[in-house]
């Protein structure tokens, strides 16, 4: 069980930076799980804290669960987005290096990712500008800010 919302915080973490806010509105099959398995992943999922605020030229996106917490800061000069930087907390050291592992190989085809680390628990990368550009490019801070909001909106009614 723990593997499986493992899988999905994950999941929902790469979605949600990736997808710019585009969604198909459908919600991915549960698979094979039993009815039990999905009353406890319903009640794991309610132990997810979700906290977003603005502090001066920044937006911080915060998630806490009950393996791991996730710290997502959004950088802007003025209307731009100049910094994306996520910080991953995982509850054991051996989940951050294969994590960041999978990070480095896909990092290394596709160059998205600047400052990609590992320190114990902690996992950390940056996007680059030409990547943060890419996502954001014409979006001013507060239509960011929007998105997030939608993004988080989304993975709440995911949860369900």
């Amino acid at each position: 069980m723990k593997q499986i919302l493992y899988t999905l915080l994950c999941s929902i973490m790469i979605v949600g930076t990736i997808s710019c806010g585009n969604s198909n509105k459908k919600k991915p099959a549960s698979g094979d799980l039993s009815s039990k398995q999905k009353k406890e992943l319903r009640q794991l999922a309610k132990k997810i804290k979700v906290k977003l605020e603005e502090k001066k030229n920044r937006i911080i996106k915060t998630i806490n669960t009950p393996y791991g917490d996730n710290s997502t800061v959004y950088t802007f000069d003025g209307d731009k987005c100049i910094g994306y930087k996520e910080t991953i907390a995982f509850t054991d050291a051996e989940t951050a290096k294969k994590t960041h592992d999978g990070l480095k190989e896909v990092n290394d085809l596709s160059h998205t990712m600047k400052n990609l680390s590992v320190n114990g628990k902690i996992l950390s990368y940056e996007y680059s500008q030409e990547t943060i550009d890419g996502m954001y490019e014409g979006m001013t801070r507060a239509q960011v800010l929007e998105q997030i909001k939608k993004e988080i909106k989304q993975s709440e009614e995911f949860f369900k």
